[in-house]
């Protein structure tokens, strides 16, 4: 029987690696395969959906405890006996597991990249953290025997570059259920109404992410005052929470903007709000690779990127990357230009085929069976 340890989740909703791993023990799990998870969180609704796999989740103290998140984390494996471990993070500060791993004698520890920055929103901590980051990546590579990434800009973060250069590298691809991402026009009507959508030609431009410092949804109030300006008819929809969606609301409110912007909070079902929507937006400072950005495009909706989000998240030929140095009004501007274009004149790319659930399959079932 494989034995697989799989680090870090949450509670199963929050944010993409949260999603991607869900979507890890669906694609790969079969009678006979033990996936157990780490999470820093006991959540009763994390468990229950983990049911039907037979998978336990270990609470372990989080990375402000790291000696006790340490011999937590390697009680658990010496127990088992794993014979892989698969450690999804964001930063190289957090090695604790890889290292609990490699003295534990595990045969196969993969280590993933989700990121490529550090989400911090306080300015003099994150100079902290990169410092820290980069100090821990001279050695953190050491500590896994494959190093995988979901967009090579997220290897680099991650990794020295002789690694990303390697055989040892490969990028793991943030799937999207492709039947499930699909445009319908009965939906979108159904949406708008329930929304209560106040005009057939209102423009809703769609945002779908946690509020951090890294999706600088701040931004977006200040493209939102903009686009009004020139077309007044317009909503923007925030789908997500965190911990700067206080500030961002303020925001708005100072802005005079609280009758054009939603804050629609948490969602499981992110596709069914994509269909109302026109254009969708993501300003990110940084990011891995954005699954929000994938799905967005496989509901055929026109995106407008931030140019530090790697070229690799493009799977339609309409979709604009723009610098964050250019101003709110040329956002704005491309914005409205983008939520013009109709659903179905939205034509795919074969960079699609990347992202789907068989590719993914595949990639996962070909490094279990190693």
């Amino acid at each position: 029987m494989k034995k697989i340890l799989v680090g870090y989740i949450m509670d199963g909703s929050k944010g993409g690696i949260d999603r991607y791993l869900l979507r890890f023990v669906e694609q790969v799990w079969e009678e006979g395969m033990q996936i157990d998870f780490l999470s820093d969180r006991d959540s009763d609704k994390l468990k229950k959906k983990l049911e039907k796999y037979k998978s336990r989740v270990f609470p372990v103290p989080s990375l402000w405890h790291p000696l006790a998140q340490y011999q937590q984390t390697r009680k658990i494996m010496e127990q088992n006996r794993y014979d892989i471990v698969y450690l999804n993070i964001s930063t190289a500060i957090d090695f604790i597991g890889a290292k609990a791993a490699k003295d534990s004698g595990v045969r196969e520890v993969i280590l993933h990249s989700h990121s490529g920055g550090n989400d911090c929103e306080n300015a003099k901590k994150r100079m902290i953290y990169d410092m820290l980051h980069h100090i821990c990546k001279t050695f953190f590579f050491r500590l896994g025997t494959r190093h995988y990434a979901c967009s090579k800009s997220a290897g680099y973060w991650m990794y020295p570059k002789k690694i990303v250069e390697s055989e040892a590298f490969q990028i793991i691809y943030n799937a999207v259920d492709m039947k499930k991402y699909q445009y319908k026009e009965a939906v979108r009507c159904q949406v708008r109404k329930q929304m209560q959508v106040p005009k057939e030609n209102t423009r809703i431009i769609g945002h779908v992410g946690n509020f951090c410092y890294q999706k600088n949804q701040e931004f977006l109030i200040q493209i939102m005052e903009e686009i009004v300006k020139r077309y007044p008819d317009t909503q923007m929809w925030f789908l997500g929470t965190g911990k700067t969606e206080k500030k961002v609301r303020d925001l708005a409110r100072k802005a005079g903007l609280e009758e054009q912007i939603r804050f629609l909070g948490q969602t499981e079902n992110p596709e069914y709000y994509y269909q109302g929507m026109d254009v969708f937006v993501l300003p990110s400072r940084f990011e891995g690779l954005p699954l929000v950005g994938v799905e967005a495009q496989c509901m055929k909706l026109p995106c407008i990127f931030s140019d530090t989000i790697t070229k690799e998240v493009q799977i339609q030929e309409q979709c604009t990357f723009i610098s964050l140095k250019e101003s709110p009004g040329k956002w704005a501007e491309t914005i409205l230009q983008s939520a013009q274009c109709e659903r179905e004149c939205v034509r795919m790319t074969e960079q699609m085929n990347c992202y789907t659930l068989e590719n993914q399959r595949r990639q996962m079932k070909t490094w279990i069976c190693l």
